[in-house]
């Protein structure tokens, strides 16, 4: 049927009953053409007659230039089937988009090796699909492929070299899934609410991950992200129940809430590559105990880590220069937040209900002027060499609020010094009836690999102390 570009409108129901072979002709980028995709009706354009034919075993299919045979439809009803590798002794090389849609009876399906290429949204909504062997011939599957197959639990990738939109969306029986080494990208919801998927592991091909890539996945605990990555979409992670992150340093940006609501989450290293995360980055992650900063991270956007009730201390980097809205609100449990002085701009809400927060910063900083205009408890510091000597004055307030052991971290990016080995460093200062005991907690780098020590561990012959934290304890 030929439809001109004069038409604009077409009923959902006028080809319901039409014969499932039924090709549109259309102009390109016409409403025909649309009205094809979405009622699942081939397309072609004008001008580009096709011939269709119809196998005695229930293959709808067309030649494509090449003589080659690409399969339109399925009207067979077998439940396990095997696509023939010819068919009148011609090649089978395709499987065009949609050829098996909202087939409900299909349970198994093998694909022959000399098919390249399985079309968009070709298995989707096939609801009793549970396995499909895909061979190394096929290299490309399109967007939403196996859409809502939500009895698939076995499938095999060989030469894929994209995971499009959508394919494996809520397919709610997939456990588990091998990804080759081809793969390049993973697409936008690639395996968004695969509720039964309990870990993935991401080949080192692979260089982006999209939005929502596994988003709601409620099972996967475990998530494997390679050096080759480069960009993690928005809402990847999404209300899973990951306990540990560690990002490679080949990752430069994290998408607007790419952990967002993942309770499990406790730990989170965002590798130095790293200079942008998306607002909402770590919202509401209400396990999540520690988190170790980029130190190139420009800055911090609003609500990046708002409701992470866990959360007990942050340190700030010296790259940064705001602190946007809501950016730890609600971390009801921080005590600590290291504030360096290229800080010039903090949301009045930033630090809102932190309820046992101390401000560390230097002498003289925005940070320090700030909690004294916000009522929060603050340790002023004013560094004087590059040895680690110093002069600090803490606001007495915050000396007769703490109890026993409690420890307070002071940091400094600024000193550089060279300890001999086997140093221990300790300085003591008395406040009244307690005493007050600062321990170094050092960032050793020895041939430019850095590794994060403790106060009575063994420098290295020559080792360098870039990076320090004093580690303040009070005792009465």
């Amino acid at each position: 049927m030929t439809i001109p570009s004069s038409v604009t409108s077409i009923s959902e129901s006028a080809f319901e009953e039409c014969n499932s072979a039924l090709i549109v002709y259309g102009a390109k980028d016409s409403y025909a053409e649309k009205y094809a995709q979405e009622n699942h009706l081939i397309f072609s354009e004008i001008g580009n007659h096709i011939d269709v034919y119809t196998s005695d075993s229930g293959f709808v299919y067309m030649t494509n230039a090449n003589d080659e045979i690409v399969i339109l439809k399925y009207k067979g009803e077998d439940t396990i089937l095997s696509i023939p590798e010819e068919i009148d002794d011609k090649k089978v090389v395709e499987i065009f988009a949609n050829a098996f849609i909202c087939n409900y009876s299909l349970k198994e399906v093998v694909i022959p090796e000399g098919v390249s290429s399985i079309g968009e949204g070709c298995f989707s909504y096939c609801n009793v699909l549970e396995k499909v062997a895909i061979p190394n011939s096929v290299v490309s599957i399109g967007d939403y492929c196996f859409y809502e197959c939500e009895s698939l639990k076995e499938i095999s990738l060989h030469s894929i070299t994209l995971i499009g939109k959508q394919c494996f969306y809520s397919c709610t029986s997939l456990e588990q899934i091998t990804l080759p080494n081809s793969v390049t990208a993973i697409g936008d919801s690639a395996f968004e609410n695969c509720a039964r998927l309990t870990e993935i592991t991401i080949p080192d091909s692979v260089e982006s991950i999209g939005n929502r890539a596994f988003c709601f996945c409620s099972s996967l605990t475990k998530a494997t992200i390679p050096d080759s990555v480069k960009t993690i979409g928005d809402e990847v992670f999404n209300s899973t129940p990951l306990s540990e992150i560690i990002m490679p340093d080949s990752i430069t940006s994290v998408g607007r809430g790419a952990f967002y609501i993942c309770n499990w989450l406790k730990n989170a290293t965002i590798s130095d590559s790293v200079t942008s995360m998306g607002y909402e980055a770590f919202y509401e992650c209400t396990s999540l105990e520690k988190v170790t900063l980029s130190k190139n991270l420009k800055s911090i956007e609003k609500k990046t880590f708002e409701g992470c009730k866990s959360l007990k201390s942050i340190t700030i980097p010296g790259t940064l220069t705001t602190l946007s809205d809501a950016a730890f609100r609600n971390c009801e449990k921080m005590t600590y937040a290291y504030i360096p002085e290229t800080v010039t701009s903090i949301a009045d809400n930033a630090f809102e209900n932190c309820y046992f927060l101390v401000i560390n910063a230097p002498k003289g900083s925005y940070a320090i002027d700030y909690a004294k205009e916000h009522g929060i408890k603050y340790v002023e510091i004013e560094y004087t060499d590059e040895n680690g000597s110093f002069e600090g004055k803490i606001d007495n307030d915050v000396i007769d609020k703490i109890k026993g052991d409690q420890e307070l971290p002071i940091i400094s990016d600024k000193v550089s010094a060279i300890f001999d080995i086997g140093a221990t460093i300790e300085i003591s200062h008395r406040h009244g009836n307690k005493k007050i005991t600062f321990g170094y907690q050092v960032v050793n780098k020895v041939d430019n690999e850095e590794q994060q020590d403790t106060v009575d561990s063994v420098l290295e012959n020559g080792g360098k102390l870039v990076d320090f934290s004093l580690l303040m304890r009070m005792e009465t």
